[in-house]
């Protein structure tokens, strides 16, 4: 089985909101539309008012390279074929857990946009 998997991202490509899809009522176009509402959401420290989001605010930049919300883009895409939903969830949050390890270390070595803010802040 393949999902479909839509993503925000960045035009370095870092993926700042991913959600994927295991049903096929809506359009890739709905898909779509939904993400730019969950992005302004998030942004607003409104995600707690759409199921499954964050209820934390995120900033209208890219924490890894500093790209404005202007420069981001929703795309959709499907995923490779996994044998059952739960093994596509599974394969997905393990990619999502590297992610975020790679974030942290080039956060805590200093080279993100967020941690060279933060030392200009001190």
């Amino acid at each position: 089985m393949k999902a479909r998997i839509v993503q925000c991202l960045c035009p370095q490509r870092h993926a700042l909101l991913a959600i994927v899809i295991d049903n096929s009522e809506f359009s890739d176009d709905q898909l779509i539309a939904a993400m730019h509402v969950c992005v302004d959401a998030l942004i607003a420290g409104r995600g707690k008012e759409i199921p499954g989001m964050p209820a934390e605010r995120i900033n209208p930049w890219c924490g890894m390279c500093g790209a404005p919300r202007l420069d981001w883009t929703i795309e959709l895409q499907w995923t490779k074929n996994f044998e059952t939903w739960q093994d596509a969830i599974d394969a997905l949050r393990d990619c999502e857990a590297r992610q975020l390890v790679g974030a942290a270390i080039a956060d805590m070595l200093g080279v993100t946009y967020d941690a060279q803010r933060k030392r200009e802040m001190n």
